[in-house]
């Protein structure tokens, strides 16, 4: 403390070696959230409509003021569309602040939006309105044809079980027999 009280010319003293300083600062935690936005809006220059959930691996949030307009950027972007893997620097920055930098990275991973079965579905089963809804899913996960809207499906039956918050995949889907064996 006597060297930093030197250092900026305060004319001070500690009295003994006990003496210690607490140095608060109001802010609070930069949110995932705020910090995945910056990623997408880097990951999509030039093509802002895709719709991609960021997920950030270990994150470690810097504090940022409590009050005040948090800008972050994303520079340094190594991006891989085939995978989704990214690495970059996330820059922080507020008014009365100095610029944060730290290292960030992750998965980015494409969504869309699809009819989900809302509870479990049973084969055989004939859709209506009230089974599904739409939901966004991840597109790496749904290799096949899905239903992208709820009129497509509504009166198809299932040709087998469909798990609750599943999407329903077209060659799933059948129309039912008009006329009934026997």
């Amino acid at each position: 403390l006597n060297a930093i009280a030197r250092e900026f010319d305060v004319a001070w003293r500690s009295s003994s070696r006990a003496d210690h300083s607490v140095l608060e600062w109001p802010g609070r935690p930069l949110r995932k959230d705020e910090a995945a936005d910056a990623v997408r809006t880097a990951v999509t220059e030039g093509n802002p409509a895709d719709d991609m959930d960021v997920d950030l691996a270990g994150f470690t949030p810097p504090v940022v003021p409590l009050d005040g307009n948090v800008v972050s950027t994303v520079s340094q972007l190594d991006y891989d569309s085939g995978t989704g893997r990214f690495a970059a620097v996330l820059t922080v920055t507020a008014k009365g602040m100095n610029p944060i930098e730290s290292p960030i990275s992750g998965v980015v991973e494409q969504m869309v939006l699809a009819p989900v079965a809302l509870t479990r579905l049973p084969q055989q089963m004939v859709l209506r309105k009230d089974d599904v809804r739409l939901g966004r899913v991840r597109a790496a996960s749904v290799q096949n044809a899905i239903a992208r809207s709820i009129d497509q499906i509504v009166g198809m039956q299932l040709r087998r079980p469909v798990a609750a918050g599943q999407p329903l995949l077209l060659s799933d889907l059948t129309r039912p027999p008009l006329v009934q064996r026997g």
